[in-house]
């Protein structure tokens, strides 16, 4: 802690990185391409987990529940009786609650740059790695995704955080799918229909 990479470490990383180096079969076996490679799949195992309670839940016969791990990965089932979903806050990058949506039989999951993060040279890094570059986030962001899914949700999350409101674009491309992006400063981005299909409310700057 305390030191950023070298060039040599950087660039010796870099290259075991990339979507094109993960080997995957229809039986959902997946083979790592280079001898140094690993995995971590802290980004989405969370999300994952999510699911899984859900399936049991709802297996079980459950109608109505909030699956709620930490806040940052959420899944709905149904809606508190007589309501028209799960009231959820979400937060600025400051701690403050920017707005509320309701959220029903689906997931949603919230990621920021800073969750955990660290000063080196008197400048502060996030916890999120832009693999463009393989520097350590410096812009404070943070994003939350809407999804059918858990999982879905945990995954797009990190793009978003990590390149802001141009990703916002992915939603288009994915069922189901809204998004916001929340900036440390300025106006929030949203998808397309994220207000509309949320029933967003914003709450007003105290």
């Amino acid at each position: 802690l305390g030191l950023l990479p070298s060039r040599e470490a950087l660039a010796k990383t870099r290259r075991l990185v990339g979507h094109e180096k993960l080997k995957l079969d229809d039986s959902g076996a997946a083979e790592l391409l280079a001898a140094e490679m690993k995995i971590d799949l802290g980004g989405i195992g969370k999300g994952y987990a999510v699911d899984r309670v859900a399936d049991l839940l709802k297996a079980a016969g459950v109608i109505s529940g909030l699956i709620n791990f930490g806040g940052s990965s959420i899944y709905a089932i149904g809606s508190p009786p007589g309501q028209q979903g799960w009231e959820i806050g979400l937060q600025g990058t400051d701690g403050k609650l920017r707005g509320l949506t309701y959220l029903r039989d689906m997931a949603l999951s919230t990621s920021g740059s800073m969750g955990h993060s660290w000063m080196v040279g008197g400048k502060r890094y996030g916890h999120l790695i832009n693999p463009k570059n393989g520097m350590p986030m410096t812009q404070v962001r943070m994003a939350t995704a809407i999804t059918p899914t858990a999982t879905a949700a945990e995954a797009l999350t990190k793009p978003l955080v990590i390149l802001g409101r141009s990703a916002l674009s992915m939603t288009k491309e994915l069922p189901q799918t809204e998004a916001v992006v929340i900036p440390e400063h300025g106006p929030m981005f949203f998808s397309s229909e994220f207000r509309s299909k949320s029933l967003w409310r914003e709450v007003p700057a105290s």
